[in-house]
């Protein structure tokens, strides 16, 4: 389906696709909608190659085959070897690119940054720990955990967080302090994998599909200032905080997951 599509859809999937408590009634309707018009839905996301797996069969984006940017730009994946790959590692069946080092190359810098601060590293978190600091249950909490290229940090105390934050900046690794956990990898972000995203749409694309993005965070400003169409979802109102530097952008009117399914209607009424 890729290579013949007119539109792509690039969403960040955790308060935009899906609501932050786990909502998300009737968008496997909205993206079969997209399926029936060959509008391929492309996940960039925090989230593991596992979890994708795990959602794309629930929620049907992964119905004629999957590509996903995961872990916030560490890798890019795909049901099938893509150009531009270099060395990929399969996961499940997925060809995954990584765009940064393994969590193991760099893990011994967390701890030292992490030390003597009460905190949870989602690469070694217990089932139980990962079901209450996401907020999900069982399978899905378990996949949240397979982390590969980028770990997440969760303390209650949002001093160490922002200390160790400093400390990992300083030692040359990247790092994101969202409203409630610490990223940490060895890649740069969103940004740098949809890059090399659109690099490889241009080589596998017949023609030149129209790349609209979709976020609601400030980890994803920097994909959305690349797509010819930015749409902001807002997280908790029709309001938002969340602004590009460019203007041509579009918020939705409702939060996740609403907000997600109104997009998925009004892109095909556009075309």
């Amino acid at each position: 389906m890729l290579y013949k599509a007119k539109v792509v859809i690039l969403t960040d999937i955790d308060g935009s696709m899906i609501g932050y408590n786990g909502s998300r009634d009737g968008v496997r309707e909205a993206v079969e909608l997209l399926n029936a018009l060959h509008i391929p839905v492309v996940p960039v996301t925090a989230k593991t190659a596992h979890e994708i797996l795990y959602l794309g069969e629930e929620l049907g984006f992964a119905s004629e085959g999957l590509i996903a940017v995961v872990e916030m730009g560490g890798a890019i994946c795909s049901t099938t070897h893509l150009p531009l790959f270099e060395d990929p590692i399969e996961i499940k069946g997925l060809q995954c690119n990584p765009l940064g080092d393994l969590i193991t190359e760099f893990e011994h810098m967390v701890e030292e940054a992490l030390e003597g601060c009460k905190s949870v590293r989602l690469s070694r978190a217990s089932l139980e720990d990962a079901e209450r600091i996401l907020g999900l249950k069982g399978l899905e909490a378990l996949l949240a955990t397979k982390r590969l290229f980028l770990e997440v940090v969760w303390s209650d105390d949002r001093k160490c967080l922002e200390e160790a934050s400093e400390k990992l900046s300083r030692s040359g690794l990247n790092t994101f302090l969202g409203r409630r956990f610490l990223h940490v990898g060895s890649h740069r972000g969103k940004g740098e994998a949809v890059l090399k995203l659109l690099e490889i749409l241009k080589i596998v694309t017949i023609g030149r599909p129209k790349i609209v993005g979709i976020g609601d965070s400030e980890a994803d400003i920097e994909f959305l200032e690349l797509v010819d169409e930015p749409i902001i979802i807002p997280q908790n109102s029709i309001s938002t905080n969340l602004r590009l530097r460019r203007s041509d952008y579009t918020i939705a009117p409702h939060p996740a997951p609403q907000g997600w399914i109104w997009v998925a209607r009004h892109i095909p009424l556009k075309m």
